[in-house]
């Protein structure tokens, strides 16, 4: 693993014991080797010639008012402020000093992944990621609910796992922990700066769910921010699968499609197709799988291994034998895709309708409280896992 040397250099002892004992604890440093030092001297010693390499020095100002050489032995110099600092080295880059600590780590590494790229290799993992992406051209066919659910299930079963919510408005947002951080936007923004560090970024602005058993993004303040920040979103994905850092990336697209859900479901290895017995929901699956193909966008994209039909709300639940379900406007596909004409695309999969699945008590959602959804999406949730179809 890419190692990042941090220095740190403050005259309280103990507050340097803390801040030491976070980054050796805490795996979002795994990539981080940290020295600390209480005294100037022992920190010349140290940096004297022929002594150790570092990359980074974090320091009180008192440690660079008595070495003021201390730039030309670290690619990034940063002041530890406990206040006001002179004006002598208001040229330096400063945080602030009593912080949480992965706020005050995570401001360092995005000022020294702006001179080094190569930062973001710090919190690289080395999982194969896997992205299964939930769609339907259809709206109101319980697609958010299901995509949730199932990112929450495979969570349970211990697979590490990021939901990331591409609706234009995001629905989630009333259900999972927010700080109006709005993590997305800045993500979005490094795609358009420098896709190089989006890894690091992945890190520092990702959130936990312990209820769902999930990470996730808070989404952009404004969906707008999504047609208005410029980049290209297949990267992104790109970016988040080599990133090694989750078993499954689940992603919930919005209805609409475009050019940059045309490019994510091309780069899913599964792809949940969500369904409904009305009769718009048949007319317009028809209608997207009839110009998927005769356009060549998605060769191959009808294969057990990667498409997963699942027909929701309906009287039953479980893995379905393969002529159940059907969807008979579905037909006349193109020859490569291997089915009949007028044939329907078969569904394996029915969770059945569930009252109550999201409930609001004074303003506060919740969703699937008793994991009754959770668990009739489990047969399918545990098909992904595997990886097979």
């Amino acid at each position: 693993m890419y190692q990042i040397k941090l220095v740190l250099a403050d005259f309280d002892g103990s507050y340097l014991d803390r801040v030491t004992g976070f980054i050796n604890s805490s795996s979002f440093c795994a990539g981080i080797r940290v020295s600390s030092f209480t005294e100037v001297q022992r920190l010349a010693d140290f940096l004297a010639p022929g002594g150790e390499k570092a990359d980074i020095l974090l320091a009180h100002p008192g440690f660079i008012d008595a070495m003021p050489d201390l730039r030309s032995c670290f690619e990034l110099v940063v002041i530890l402020a406990d206040g006001r600092v002179n004006s002598g080295l208001q040229d330096y880059q400063t945080v602030f000093k009593y912080q949480p600590g992965d706020k005050m780590l995570g401001r360092i590494l995005e000022m020294y992944a702006e001179r080094n790229p190569k930062a973001a290799k710090a919190v690289a993992g080395t999982k194969e990621s896997r992205l299964v992406t939930v769609y339907s051209p259809a709206g109101g066919v319980g697609k958010t609910s299901a995509a949730f659910a199932l990112a929450s299930r495979m969570g349970d079963y211990g697979s590490s796992v990021l939901y990331l919510n591409w609706e234009s408005i995001n629905s989630m947002a009333a259900v999972l922990p927010g700080t109006g951080e709005c993590g997305m936007t800045r993500v979005l923004l490094g795609l358009g700066e420098d896709p190089d560090t989006l890894p690091l970024k992945f890190e520092l602005y990702k959130k936990r769910s312990s209820e769902f058993n999930l990470d996730f993004f808070e989404p952009p303040e404004s969906f707008v921010e999504y047609s208005e920040i410029q980049g290209d979103f297949g990267l992104l994905f790109t970016k988040l699968k080599e990133t090694g850092m989750y078993d499954i990336i689940v992603a919930d697209l919005d209805s609409a499609i475009n050019g940059s859900a045309v490019r994510i479901l091309g780069l899913s290895d599964h792809i949940v197709l969500m369904v409904a017995a009305d009769q718009v929901c048949r007319y317009k699956t028809g209608e997207f799988f009839r110009q998927a193909g005769h356009s060549g966008l998605f060769p191959g994209m009808i294969d057990p291994v990667k498409l997963f039909p699942v027909a929701n709300k309906t009287g039953s639940g479980g893995i379905l034998p393969p002529d159940e379900y059907g969807l008979p406007d579905i037909h006349n596909l193109p020859n490569e895709y291997g089915l009949p004409d007028k044939t329907g695309l078969p569904v394996r999969f029915a969770v059945p309708y569930i009252p109550d699945l999201w409930t609001s008590n004074e303003g506060k959602f919740s969703f699937d409280t008793g994991q009754v959804f959770r668990s009739a999406i489990d047969p399918l949730a545990r098909m992904l896992i595997s990886g097979q179809g």
